[in-house]
């Protein structure tokens, strides 16, 4: 949806007029998925998920000998949503994609392959991003108060986007249902919904959490969803002939994966001693 809704009218809009089909000066084409990764005459013009070693973004910058485009610069925000395209590891969909067959009709399968694989975004590097600062329509006790980590800031964006306001910070006795309920799938004790609603800081949530991530009943929560994975079963699925459906050793399994989770195995063994 980013690429149909902001980068392809960009580049129809402001790159087709010299590379797309029809013109493709200096042998680039910015018209599909293909040439975008292929690059021009001088070489690779995109390195997904790297911007600094992306010469597009080099060029419209016009931080080198080249500046592009020539006459026009793109602005501030366009600058902005191509920087971000190449950090998303340069998506595209829709005509010019590698599922399209006009726009890759010369290439083998092997190639094309060789090409999702490249630009999927598995591959690209994991990259840091900044979270953006608070806008200003959204209200003083907001963002004075609102945003206790960088996910926040990120979230705020996007919200104001949609038109929505953040909500008011929960109660502590909402806090610690949700925690209790997130970490175990039950509901916490009367006791300790009392002591935190008596004591709601920081430091008393996070002894609450350990303690929850800690528990039996945490272990026996999480470990239902690996189970799920694996299709566990105390039965097997078919039975003939007056032969009984149980699979009597599964719980051996069920126990074992329970442990593993509240012993904090570590994913790699967890997998390799199955």
């Amino acid at each position: 949806r980013f690429f149909e809704t902001k980068v392809r009218p960009l580049l129809v809009a402001r790159c087709y007029e010299c590379h797309s089909e029809e013109i493709s000066e200096a042998g680039l084409r910015l018209d599909s998925h293909q040439s975008v990764l292929k690059g021009s005459d001088v070489g690779i013009i995109v390195t997904p998920g790297d911007i600094d070693a992306s010469k597009i973004i080099t060029v419209i910058k016009s931080r080198g000998d080249i500046a592009m485009p020539p006459d026009e610069k793109l602005t501030a925000e366009e600058i902005k949503i191509l920087e971000e395209w190449v950090k998303r590891g340069v998506p595209w969909s829709g005509a010019g994609s590698e599922k399209d067959p006009l726009s890759n009709g010369s290439e083998s399968i092997s190639e094309r392959i060789a090409s999702a694989e490249k630009s999927h975004w598995s591959f690209q590097p994991i990259l840091r991003y900044e979270p953006p600062a608070f806008p200003e329509e959204l209200p003083a006790r907001l963002r004075e108060n609102w945003s206790r980590n960088r996910i926040d800031r990120f979230l705020a964006v996007k919200m104001l986007e949609q038109g929505i306001q953040p909500a008011e910070e929960a109660s502590p006795y909402v806090i610690i249902r949700r925690l209790s309920y997130d970490l175990t799938g039950l509901p916490p004790s009367v006791s300790d919904v009392e002591a935190f609603a008596a004591n709601p800081t920081e430091t008393a949530y996070r002894a609450y959490a350990e303690r929850l991530l800690n528990s039996a009943e945490h272990a026996e929560h999480w470990a239902r969803h690996w189970l799920d994975l694996a299709r566990y079963a105390d039965t097997i699925g078919y039975a003939f002939g007056g032969q009984s459906n149980k699979s009597p050793f599964a719980w051996t399994y069920r126990d074992w994966v329970v442990q593993a989770f509240h012993d904090d195995l570590p994913y790699n063994r967890f997998v390799t001693l199955q």
